[in-house]
């Protein structure tokens, strides 16, 4: 505990700018943002409100969409085929890593776009 009281307590010492020790140099007294940085631009991860529910209903859209396109597929079976190991590593990338991950994201988008843009989420 300190023995000083608070009435003895020292005010910081101005500095040579005449701004009080630890103040940023920037901020000015009539600036109303953090630090003195504009409020513009807006950092991506700043968005509307409801952002985030228009995301979810379009990836449900979407798997509702998919998963009944997919059935049948996996329904049907695959056959074999000899191909070489190349051939077979090639297709797959293509139909499991175009198909798999990038075309999901596309299309998740595009249902989000035509969300918004029809005022639903």
């Amino acid at each position: 505990m300190s023995t000083r009281s608070s009435s003895t307590r020292r005010a910081p010492l101005p500095s040579a700018t005449g701004r009080p020790p630890g103040s940023c140099p920037w901020a000015g007294s009539r600036s109303k943002n953090w630090g003195g940085w504009p409020a513009w631009p807006r950092s991506p991860t700043r968005r509307r409100k409801g952002r985030a529910t228009s995301a979810i209903l379009s990836a449900v859209i979407f798997n509702a969409i998919i998963i009944p396109l997919l059935i049948p597929i996996a329904l049907k079976g695959v056959t074999y085929r000899p191909v070489g190991a190349d051939a077979l590593l090639r297709r797959n990338l293509l139909v499991w890593g175009l198909g798999g991950v990038v075309l999901p994201f596309i299309g998740i988008k595009l249902i989000d776009l035509v969300l918004t843009a029809v005022h639903l989420a």
